[in-house]
C-alpha cells in the first residue's frame, strides 16, 4: 500500500540547491570543469583574512549573543553596528 502524504507535505516544491548540485555533477561528468557553490563545503580553504578575524572575533568574545531578550539583544546589536 502507497504511503499518503499529507496535503502540506504534498505542496513542498524540490529543493532548488540540490537540483542546481545535480546539474553540476552532471556537468563535471561530461568533462566540464565546474567549481559548484551550491551544497555542501567548498572544495578550498578559508581564506587566511577571514580566518584571522574569526581568530580575533573569538579572543575579543564578540562570537556569541550574551542578551536573552529581544530587547536586550536589539540593544546589544545596535551597540555592536554603531
Amino acid at each position: 500500500m502507497p504511503m499518503k502524504l499529507s496535503a502540506r507535505a504534498a505542496s513542498l516544491q524540490p529543493s532548488l540547491t540540490l537540483a542546481i548540485a545535480a546539474r553540476a555533477k552532471q556537468l563535471q561528468a561530461e568533462g566540464q570543469d565546474i567549481c559548484s557553490l551550491s551544497a555542501g563545503e567548498p572544495n578550498f580553504d578559508t581564506p587566511a583574512f577571514i580566518r584571522q578575524a574569526a581568530a580575533e572575533a573569538s579572543r575579543r568574545f564578540t562570537t556569541s549573543f550574551r542578551c536573552c531578550s529581544t530587547l536586550a539583544m536589539r540593544c546589544c546589536c545596535r551597540r555592536r553596528t554603531g
